[in-house]
């Protein structure tokens, strides 16, 4: 059993563990009924989340749409330029930081 608190608006959160127990996803409808004193919470059924199934790589890269854009130059020359200039702007964060903490 969980507890939850009802907000000023009337909203009730759902954990986790009881929307993943339940397959429900956001937006899924509940039926709310009374019995006896307490509050009962249907979910319906078309709004439930999809069953989680896991891909193979083929099925996976089938997924991925293909490239319409413009022609890209991938030349080793120009991955590398895009390779030192990030690894430059991570040192620079590093180091801005290791200077920032050192300097207080």
């Amino acid at each position: 059993m969980a507890r939850v608190r009802l907000s000023e608006t009337g909203d009730l959160h759902v954990p986790l563990e009881l929307r993943e127990r339940l397959g429900l996803a956001p937006g899924a409808e509940m039926d709310l009924t009374t019995s006896d004193g307490r509050m009962i919470a249907v979910p319906v059924e078309h709004t439930r989340a999809p069953e989680k199934k896991t891909l193979s790589m083929v099925e996976f890269l089938e997924r991925i749409p293909l490239y319409e854009g413009p022609p890209i130059d991938l030349t080793e020359a120009l991955i590398d330029e895009a390779l030192l200039a990030e690894a430059k702007r991570r040192f620079e964060n590093v180091n801005r930081q290791w200077h920032d903490d050192h300097n207080d």
